[in-house]
């Protein structure tokens, strides 16, 4: 299903480079949206007036950041392009260059937030995984371990930590013991790793590609060691694709930058290089809807903890090169119940 154009709110003013991420608060910060970019800058935008409410950082002076998330209300963190994680506080009355609290040897692709185990968790360009212990203002490695490559995607659950790595590694590990990987996995699909997300439920995880495909896995089982799985199948499609007009027929294809599950339904969105935003229901194996083509490629997308909105960042990821395009642009969508109700929960 095409739904209509639609007019979706516009965060103003946008960063002024490429978005790398984009998430929605969580509890009391639900309304709030922070945004990381190239310029070297994090924002944070209130989504009920579309407004700026503030910037970390002077863009274009510093670092590229690669990754951000939220800590809580009070504080967020960032790892940029030489390696640093940043913790930046909401509570300052000045916006500062944000207080570094871990190195890597490369970029930090990569970067969450654990409540389980209250530490921010990097994966980086280094080849390597840290877990940092931020309580009382300590800024120490919990603990630091070798992954198979370079970090390209990472999703938490709880205490599983899965990162996709250069060499088309799927890594599983126990954030409460990190001294190596429970379960490594190569991809189920030929091309380069971009993108990982975990459902709400934890029995299954997508993987998004530069090929314009996505994968469906079980969640393997921890007490298993891997060697079980949940009930669901394996399967993969493709996506985020426009015919080129080829005398071969030939598609051309884009990359699935970000992938991100519904909250609540468990319904899934896919942004790709095309500019197109896809919400999909694994169970049927079918897609739900298609939102409007965007101007740009679709870098994050990030839906708010109640799954009422989807936080939307058009921002060109050169998948074609360097070339003139579009600015960069940050929409929020009013998320509405046809768009992402799975089949089983449709009376018609």
């Amino acid at each position: 299903m095409l739904m209509e154009p639609s007019k979706d709110a516009e965060l103003y003013p946008p960063p002024l480079d490429g978005i790398s991420k984009v998430c929605f608060g969580t509890n009391s910060a639900s309304y709030f949206i922070l945004a990381s970019s190239w310029a070297g800058s994090i924002s944070v935008y209130d989504s009920v007036d579309g407004t700026l409410r503030i910037e970390f950082g002077k863009a274009n002076e510093n670092p590229p950041l690669l990754d951000c998330a939220w800590i809580d209300e009070r504080q967020v963190v960032a790892g940029n392009s030489l390696g640093q994680v940043l913790l930046y506080s909401m509570q300052s009355t000045l916006p500062t260059e944000g207080q570094l609290i871990g190195q890597h040897t490369a970029g930090v692709r990569c970067v969450a937030y654990s409540e389980t185990i209250e530490s921010v968790i990097t994966a980086s360009w280094d080849s390597s995984i840290q877990v940092w212990d931020i309580r009382d203002n300590l800024s120490t490695s919990k603990s630091s371990a070798s992954l198979t490559g370079k970090a390209f995607a990472l999703s938490l659950h709880q205490n599983t930590c899965i990162v996709g790595t250069s060499k088309r590694k799927l890594e599983f590990w126990d954030l409460r013991k990190m001294d190596k990987a429970w379960n490594i996995q190569e991809s189920p699909i030929r091309q380069q790793i971009r993108s990982i997300a975990c459902s709400p439920d934890a029995n299954r995880f997508a993987i998004g590609s530069t090929e314009g495909r996505v994968a469906i896995q079980p969640f393997p089982s921890l007490e298993s060691n891997g060697l079980e799985t949940s009930s669901h199948a394996s399967f993969s499609f493709k996506c985020h694709r426009q015919s080129a007009g080829a005398p071969d027929g030939a598609d051309l294809v884009f990359p699935v930058n970000v992938i991100c599950f519904h909250p609540v339904y468990g319904t899934f969105a896919t942004g790709g290089g095309d500019g197109v935003v896809n919400i999909w229901d694994g169970d049927s194996k079918k897609r739900i809807c298609q939102l409007r083509s965007f101007p740009c490629s679709i870098s994050s997308l990030s839906f708010s903890s109640d799954g009422s909105q989807l936080a939307i960042a058009s921002s060109y990821t050169f998948e074609e090169g360097e070339r003139d395009h579009p600015p960069d642009a940050l929409y929020v969508h009013s998320v509405a119940d046809n768009e992402v109700l799975p089949r089983h929960f449709r009376t018609e």
